[in-house]
């Protein structure tokens, strides 16, 4: 994430508007999720990962907002239906095996399909 972050420094240019600077934070706290969960033990640990991935997913959402027209929802909404059904499939598929930790999941692959 951090190499991410620099390419992107170096090929924009000073200032950077609201999706450079979102693009960065979001690396940023990415980076955090990678590096966060080594702190933690066990299930917490999964938590932490997904809570700062969660985030830095937010935080697209955030910077990409302005651009919402020309997204994948407005130009190919079968795409939508796609994930939805990945979605609802992976959530049937892991619910057993993760028992509590489903509930994280299912709220995370929603929000990486916005």
């Amino acid at each position: 994430m951090p190499l991410l972050a620099v390419g992107l420094v170096l090929v924009t240019s000073a200032p950077r508007d609201r999706l450079v600077v979102g693009t960065l934070v979001a690396l940023g706290v990415s980076w955090l999720g990678d590096s966060a969960p080594d702190l933690v033990d066990g299930d917490a640990a999964f938590l932490v990962l997904v809570g700062l991935v969660l985030c830095a997913q937010l935080t697209y959402i955030v910077a990409l907002r302005p651009h919402r027209r020309s997204s994948v929802l407005r130009t190919r909404p079968w795409v939508v239906g796609l994930y939805t059904f990945a979605v609802f499939a992976m959530v049937a598929v892991c619910a057993s095996a993760a028992g509590i930790l489903v509930v994280p999941v299912a709220i995370y692959a929603s929000c990486v399909g916005e």
